[in-house]
């Protein structure tokens, strides 16, 4: 469910002192991440490969439901199989903390593709596959009444071996049992208007907001919003207009600007109802039969 920039191999030592206990059948061997459930590179023992393992830190095992509420999460994406979805392996309990075992992605995020691209950003055509892909994955979720609830262009990760994956599925919610408050904590360079504004119903049509938003920063080198704080940018996706992309670089296609504004529609009825729907108007890009074909899907993981 998450993923490691650098050159794994460089890493091969003992646990760090301050890594928690291993789940049974892992050894953790370095933290990548410190989300509310931290992330670490592990080696799974039984299968002798190296996987990547969530679990629940302490503090945040104590909030309201939240490790009941990220055990049925883990769950759920555990049992998903899709090739733009990183496959979950296992899930169960270690002390007080659960935990959510996943493939190990080699490669680097599309936030960390851009952090080295000069300008920032990457061509149209080379950003067509990425977000299609991330839309597939979507799709995938949203088939079996999930929402993603994070996507950001960290959390679209390219392998080294070609194939766009959605990682962190595992922060997904049961669309029924929805928390506004946990999208905004998410990223809030791409949070719907709907959610800024604590609707309880946000579904799909948010994680597709926040899309429009990664594609908008994937070919424009930056956000459709900054602020000096959050709150600040919660306030523009609720109120400032959306900037047109053609305008701020003519180069663009009419056909690239016009459907990343479909999805940063304020009002989301005026957004496409599914991931699905999305991608059937993403076919009749004029650029998409030409899409760089290095990232179709495959699941590359770590053995």
């Amino acid at each position: 469910m998450t993923f490691n920039p650098d050159d794994a191999e460089a890493h091969e030592s003992a646990p760090a002192p301050d890594l928690p206990e291993s789940p049974k059948g892992y050894r953790l061997l370095e933290r990548l991440a410190h989300p509310e459930s931290s992330v670490y590179r592990a080696e799974d023992l039984a299968e002798e490969r190296t996987v990547a393992v969530k679990i629940l830190v302490p503090h945040s095992a104590r909030k309201d439901d939240a490790a009941e509420t990220f055990f049925y999460e883990a769950k759920n994406v555990a049992r998903l199989k899709h090739p733009n979805l990183v496959r979950g392996l296992d899930v169960g309990r270690v002390g007080e903390s659960f935990y959510f075992a996943s493939a190990f992605i080699r490669g680097e995020s599309l936030a960390q593709r851009l952090a080295r691209r000069e300008r920032g950003r990457l061509t149209e055509k080379e950003a067509l596959p990425v977000i299609r892909a991330a839309a597939e994955g979507l799709q995938g979720l949203f088939e079996n009444g999930l929402v993603h609830r994070a996507v950001a262009p960290d959390k679209i990760l390219l392998a080294d071996g070609g194939g766009v994956f959605l990682a962190d599925a595992g922060v997904a919610r049961d669309i029924v049992f929805a928390d506004p408050e946990a999208w905004v904590l998410a990223h809030p360079n791409g949070i719907a208007p709907e959610v800024a504004e604590g609707d309880p119903n946000a579904d799909v049509r948010a994680d597709l907001y926040a899309l429009g938003c990664a594609w908008f920063e994937a070919i424009l080198g930056a956000p459709p919003f900054r602020g000096a704080t959050a709150a600040d940018v919660l306030k523009m996706h609720m109120e400032a207009p959306i900037p047109e992309p053609r305008e701020l670089d003519p180069r663009l296609s009419s056909a690239t600007s016009r459907m990343i504004l479909s999805l940063l529609a304020k009002d989301r009825d005026e957004r496409p109802r599914t991931p699905q729907e999305f991608l059937a108007k993403l076919k009749s890009h004029p650029l998409i039969a030409s899409a760089e074909p290095e990232v179709a899907s495959s699941n590359d993981e770590d053995d």
